[in-house]
């Protein structure tokens, strides 16, 4: 019989999608995941693998295009965020319905930040969905959710990496899937080939507003094309410097967790290839989380 685990899933917007393939991967050789925490992306999969409702998920997520991306981007003229975030939860909804987190079978723990007390909240109950929308807040790029009269944002701000919610739970293993690894430009390189293509396929197919609507939404991530430069940061835009920023921040704090606890398995994922609302790239991520769990179990079990 394997061992079991409690598992730790790192932030990383569209990035968490490899959570999916790591937790397939993990589950089909037999090791019985005990307890689960997360934050942002991290929690929202492991929230609905604790609710068991994976399966529907990623039903509905590998079908995801641009278009479908760009339709779950609510926007709002807010100064504390320019997407309201309603539009996915309303989806999420309709597929995992309603949940509570202390109903679950195993234990759960979503990690959120509170924006005015500057403390890191651990949400062990509640409706599933509200808590997955506090924990995923980005700051500046979707708004604030209120719980308990606490204004939440994104738990990556504080603890992208949250394995102390776990270590109370006697499991045999601590399993932390961090996906702000180092850079691999390889994966970049490969995942962009795979993207031109989907990106190919969809402009045949679509209307000549609904491109120009993508290539805005483009713009507020990128807004400089920056055609001549030769270096990427003359060609980044307030948020695209804004995510950069955070991706760096998110780095340091994860290795620090990682260094501080000494897992007993970590596996680690590129934070290069995607970046945060790139959500049509679910397949290839669930792919790639797949294929890092794999390698990663394949060298524990020789140990």
């Amino acid at each position: 019989m394997k061992k079991t685990v409690s598992l730790v899933l790192g932030s990383g917007g569209a990035r968490g999608f490899s959570h999916i393939g790591a937790i397939q991967e993990l589950t089909s050789r037999g090791y019985n995941i005990k307890a689960v925490s997360g934050s942002s992306m991290g929690a929202a999969v492991g929230g609905i693998y604790a609710a068991q409702k994976l399966t529907e998920f990623v039903e509905w997520a590998s079908k995801l295009n641009r278009r479908d991306t760009f339709r779950l981007m609510d926007f709002t003229i807010s100064n504390q965020g320019f997407i309201k975030g309603t539009k996915i939860i309303s989806v999420l909804r309709e597929i995992i319905g309603e949940q509570r987190v202390e109903d679950f079978k195993i234990p759960y723990t979503a990690v959120a930040t509170d924006i005015h007390t500057h403390e890191e909240i651990w949400l062990r109950k509640g409706e599933l969905l509200e808590v997955i929308r506090a924990s995923s807040a980005i700051p500046t790029l979707i708004t604030p959710a209120t719980i308990d009269g606490r204004i939440l944002v994104d738990g990556g701000v504080l603890n992208p990496l949250p394995i102390e919610p776990v270590l109370e739970y006697n499991n045999e293993l601590l399993v932390v899937v961090n996906i702000n690894g180092k850079p691999d430009p390889l994966e970049r390189k490969k995942l962009q080939t795979q993207e031109n293509k989907q990106e190919a396929n969809e402009q045949e197919n679509s209307t000549q507003y609904v491109q120009s609507l993508i290539n805005n939404v483009k713009a507020w991530f990128n807004i400089k094309s920056a055609k001549n430069s030769k270096r990427q940061d003359e060609a980044l835009g307030y948020i695209g410097l804004l995510n950069k920023s955070i991706d760096l921040m998110q780095d340091k704090l994860c290795e620090r967790a990682i260094e501080v606890h000494q897992p007993d398995i970590v596996v680690n994922i590129s934070r290069m290839p995607i970046s945060t609302f790139e959500l049509h790239m679910a397949n290839d991520l669930m792919d790639m989380g797949r294929d890092a769990m794999r390698k990663t179990l394949d060298e524990y079990e020789r140990e």
